[in-house]
């Protein structure tokens, strides 16, 4: 049965500060689930379902867990969506636009008895066992547990899109180190959450991206270890705006920006210019031996476009897909 208050409520507004106060009728949890939003009603709910879903259908034993809701829309968009929703929420509203921002905000939030944090995406839906699976991966003793995310293209999506393994990302063994952790459908112990410096996501990262795997990479930096766990699954729905030579081509430019800024930030700018054109040179020839074939792959086409976003960085000409 769907977790819900004496009182009917299906939500908290942690705005209100007696929206704070303990209630004997909520179990104290362990875990957090925490959904970052900004204007996506329709997805946000569609997400909502599908956590109801998987905290009721849980066999484990493990306690409710806490589903924290952050809207990053000044205007309360998500509000009513999560009032609605078929699971408690609590919700909170950061009007400071940005990722790293509301990502902050849910780690402010989380009480004392919290250990265990997830990150999932609003555009995503999560698979029915996805939650007792994440919670059982906790035997892999790692600071990050991350599983699939798996795209959902709709009937006209160009063939070459979904052919060519756009969208696709890496699949591993469970219990395989995982080297590019990812707020998209992650379990983290926050015992490495505490050994990092407040703020914890870096506001440097709020308009390009790459703050997740700045976050990750300083826990792994810390002592903390990053797993795979390949049966805990979402779904990620692919929208007609991004299915585009465009949209993919600009979004490798700018995970060579994040590559530049994150793994090689401490490299100089002579070997990022060789590292970076040398990935363009392999790109390249790549691409072009695809095309001799009839086809376009997104190894191709990353290595070519990452070398350029990894120069360009450099010079401070960094992608901002997240500008409002």
């Amino acid at each position: 049965m769907t977790a819900q208050r004496h009182d009917g409520s299906a939500r908290r507004d942690l705005a209100d500060p007696s929206s704070r106060t303990t209630r004997s009728d909520v179990q104290t949890p362990g875990t957090c689930i925490c959904i970052a939003t900004y204007r996506r009603p329709l997805l946000l709910a569609q997400l909502l379902q599908s956590v109801a879903v998987s905290v009721e259908e849980r066999t484990d034993g493990t306690p409710l867990p806490r589903v924290l809701v952050i809207d990053n829309d000044g205007s309360a968009s998500a509000k009513e969506i999560v009032r609605a929703a078929p699971i408690m929420c609590d919700y909170i509203r950061e009007p400071r636009p940005g990722i790293v921002a509301a990502r902050n905000a849910a780690l402010r939030n989380l009480t004392d008895a919290e250990r265990w944090v997830i990150f999932v995406d609003d555009d995503e839906v999560v698979n029915p066992d996805w939650y007792s699976t994440l919670m059982a991966a906790r035997r892999l003793r790692a600071a990050i547990v991350t599983g699939p995310v798996v795209p959902r293209f709709s009937p006209d999506t160009p063939k070459w899109i979904t052919s060519g393994g756009f969208f696709q990302r890496p699949r591993r063994l469970t219990g395989d180190v995982n080297p590019h952790p990812a707020t998209n459908n992650a379990l983290v112990d926050r015992t490495f959450i505490k050994k990092l410096a407040n703020p914890w996501f870096d506001e440097a990262y709020s308009i390009t991206g790459g703050s997740d795997s700045d976050f990750f990479g300083r826990i792994v930096a810390s002592g903390g270890t990053s797993v795979w766990c390949d049966e805990a699954i979402v779904s990620e729905d692919i929208p007609q705006q991004r299915a585009n030579f465009r949209w993919i081509f600009r979004r490798n430019v700018r995970l060579g920006n994040v590559t530049r800024r994150v793994t090689l930030r401490d490299t100089n700018s002579l070997m990022i210019v060789i590292l970076g054109t040398s990935r363009c040179l392999l790109g390249f020839f790549e691409c072009t031996f695809d095309l001799t074939r009839g086809r376009v792959r997104q190894q191709s086409l990353a290595h070519f476009a990452k070398g350029i976003g990894m120069v360009r960085s450099i010079f401070g000409h960094n992608v901002s897909e997240y500008r409002r």
